[in-house]
């Protein structure tokens, strides 16, 4: 018996990828007259004893804060079958609520030759990496297959990302990679920023200063370091520990000023109190406040499933605890949101702790910034990783 749903099921599929495969949010136009042109060498070879499959010529990082703009351009060299079959496709993600993604140059060269690989369309699909641990970011992912690379080709590429999530309300809080764990012949990190914003950087194993300019009411940092070799890492030490050259940048004067950029996205509206304060009252019968909250904290726990749409401001902003309770699901911030809702129904007084569970007591030895994995204290705290180049791919 033919099952009379799959039609239905097939054209919905079809849609979705006409949908993906036609995004109005990638174009090919030229970088933007604020970016600086950075040159590599493309007879530059990996230092003895640290060739792999391929060799980063380079990696060139630019940003403008004014125009909420992320430039990158990068270049390596197959060195390798290995690196032929890993590094032969790019893979741009993109959160379209909010950002365009702008292609620039895509071409390979070879023996004194460039070849155009641009593509007259791209192929965007929704891959949900995080889905596993129930997460969707509703990132995009502009694909492109390049045809005819070789071994010895050296592949180019450059793009923009336009926008930024504005649940950050303006803050500035940046890091830049020094050195990865595989050579890399330049790395150019450079970020312009209006001259009358403060911001402290933070150096970590590395005495590398920038070189500081300013021009039109603008402040730019510039790092640039050549013939990087590549960072051999222990597999045992502490989560924590970070052995890579990396330099922090944030706009926050203090933690204090990280819990009031917070805590705004955690305020809940006085109709939702009403309405979950009337449920509360009917669903929790805990004579006193400690019956009443091991109640809410198993309901929370046990019946609100783990599941998160994290997209936009519900990156880091969480949904109302009201549509959280209705729906019986949500992830770590929602929970927590919701959870001190439930409590302070009863009257009991709790609030949302931010924690890192990765660098736990030493998050104080970083700079105050909002980009150090801080979540609410119920959260399953995602694994990190600073500057690890396994693909030079966003």
């Amino acid at each position: 018996m033919k099952n009379p749903r799959l039609p239905l099921i097939l054209a919905l599929l079809l849609g979705w990828i006409a949908v993906f495969s036609q995004s109005s949010k990638v174009v090919v136009q030229p970088p933007r007259a604020w970016v600086e042109t950075i040159t590599f060498n493309a007879a530059a070879v990996p230092p003895a004893g640290q060739e792999r499959s391929v060799y980063y010529l380079l990696l060139d990082e630019q940003e403008n804060f004014q125009s909420q703009e992320s430039f990158t351009h990068y270049a390596y060299k197959i060195l390798s079958s290995e690196g032929l079959q890993e590094m032969s496709d790019l893979s741009i993600s993109f959160d379209p609520t909010y950002q365009q993604l702008i292609m620039h140059t895509l071409r390979i060269h070879r023996s004194g030759q460039v070849i155009d690989q641009m593509p007259r369309t791209f192929q965007t699909i929704q891959r949900e990496q995080s889905m596993d641990r129930y997460v969707y970011d509703g990132a995009l992912t502009t694909v492109v297959n390049m045809s005819d690379v070789r071994v010895g080709d050296v592949i180019e590429y450059a793009f923009t990302r336009k926008g930024y999530n504005p649940v950050h309300r303006d803050n500035i809080d940046r890091s830049f990679s020094l050195n990865y764990s595989q050579g890399v012949a330049k790395n150019f990190q450079r970020i312009t920023l209006p001259a009358s914003r403060t911001v402290a950087l933070k150096n970590i194993n590395t005495e590398q200063k920038p070189v500081i300019t300013e021009a039109n009411g603008t402040r730019t940092y510039t790092w640039t370091v050549e013939n990087i070799p590549a960072v051999v890492t222990d597999d045992n030490v502490p989560e924590w520990y970070n052995p890579y050259q990396v330099v922090f940048m944030s706009g926050f004067a203090d933690w204090t000023a990280v819990g009031q950029w917070a805590a705004r996205l955690f305020t809940v509206a006085e109709s939702d109190k009403k309405a979950l304060y009337k449920a509360a009252r009917e669903q929790f019968t805990g004579a006193t406040n400690e019956e009443y909250a091991q109640q809410v904290i198993r309901f929370v726990q046990d019946e609100v499933r783990y599941l998160g749409f994290e997209t936009g401001l519900n990156t880091h902003q969480p949904y109302p605890p009201l549509k959280v309770y209705t729906r019986r699901f949500g992830d770590c911030k929602d929970k927590s949101l919701l959870l001190v809702t439930l409590l302070a129904a009863k009257g009991i007084e709790a609030h949302p702790v931010l924690v890192n569970t990765r660098l736990r007591g030493h998050v104080r030895e970083q700079i105050v910034a909002v980009g150090l994995r801080l979540r609410p204290l119920c959260c399953r705290d995602q694994p990190g990783g600073q500057a690890v180049l396994h693909r030079p791919y966003p």
